[in-house]
């Protein structure tokens, strides 16, 4: 079955299953760095909001011989489960007073986005774009996110540079920068990876977890001696922001008294390692590669090179 016919057969079979007073559409839906997902939403006369459930690793299990009873009654399953937890204002979609507080900015690729930035509002800083999003609290869904587009603009009845300032002013208030050592991080995992080790007897209960943690922190340490301190926000959600965060940057480099190398490590946070002539920024660029192919979800890369804000400056540059 090709992809067509399975999307064809899915929507079919739902459409069964539902019955004749839902509407089962399948949508294309266009995320962060201009990567196209088909996506099922069911609605009817009641509500527009719906799950969305995409489909495309779905059709992957359908290649690897996944029965299709089987994807369907996930799928449904899904759907039951889902749209009886969302209960949404929607009045925080219509209403600008009540969307106001809950705008923030994310930081994307601007080449990696060129038609996703043709439909949303966006600000660009050297390679980079600044998007805008509305923060949706729900007991069930934490806090979830729903781009801006232009035609919330008209539905507002405001202008992008009323937006972008609201978000400018919102982001540093409801979304903290929070900058932590690399190695307090590391030492967290390894802390729970070893108590785990130790649960399921991997590694024998009498081995002092705190004497194995600095041996293992202080072998880490002699081979990477580089400074290293991850720079995100309070939910840890689009935490890259806070690169663009007035005075974050300048407040580190005045500890230092040096510029900073800039790492973006995904959408979500970036690194922070101040220069030093030991540092080969090619080798720090080749890094960032390495790390986006084989550990970044192609949706969250950010770029494949590293930036440096300048001192003297106060600026990122390229």
């Amino acid at each position: 079955m090709e992809y067509k016919e399975f999307l064809d057969y899915i929507k079919s079979s739902i459409n069964q299953i539902i019955g004749k007073e839902k509407n089962v559409k399948i949508l294309k839906v266009l995320k962060t760095n201009d990567i196209e997902y088909d996506a099922l939403t069911i609605t009817d006369s009641h509500t527009n909001v719906s799950p969305t459930i995409y489909l495309n690793q779905y059709y992957i299990d359908y290649l690897n011989k996944k029965p299709l009873g089987q994807i369907i009654n996930e799928i449904y399953g899904l759907y039951e489960e889902h749209s009886k937890n969302i209960e949404l204002d929607i009045e925080i979609f219509t209403d600008f007073q009540k969307a106001k507080k809950r705008i923030a900015y994310k930081v994307i690729n601007a080449g990696q986005n060129e038609n996703l930035l043709k439909d949303c509002p966006h600000i660009r800083k050297l390679d980079l774009a600044l998007v805008f999003y509305c923060i949706i609290d729900n007991d069930y869904l934490g806090s979830a996110t729903s781009l801006i587009h232009y035609n919330h603009l008209d539905m507002w009845g405001i202008s992008a540079e009323e937006l972008t300032g609201t978000a400018i002013e919102n982001a540093p208030a409801i979304l903290k920068p929070e900058l932590r050592d690399m190695n307090d991080i590391i030492y967290e995992m390894l802390k729970n990876d070893l108590h785990k080790q130790q649960i399921n007897g991997e590694l024998p209960i009498d081995v002092p977890i705190n004497e194995e943690l600095d041996r293992i922190m202080k072998s880490m340490k002699n081979q990477s001696p580089i400074e290293m301190y991850v720079l995100t926000n309070s939910l840890k959600q689009y935490g890259a922001s806070c690169m663009f965060y007035q005075n974050v940057l300048k407040k580190f480099s005045d500890n230092y008294n040096r510029d900073i190398y800039i790492l973006p490590s995904s959408v979500h946070e970036v690194i922070l390692v101040p220069v030093s002539e030991d540092i080969n920024i090619h080798h720090l660029n080749h890094m960032v590669k390495e790390v986006n192919r084989q550990d970044v979800d192609n949706c969250e890369i950010l770029s494949d090179h590293v930036y440096i804000y300048k001192r003297d400056k106060d600026e990122i540059i390229m």
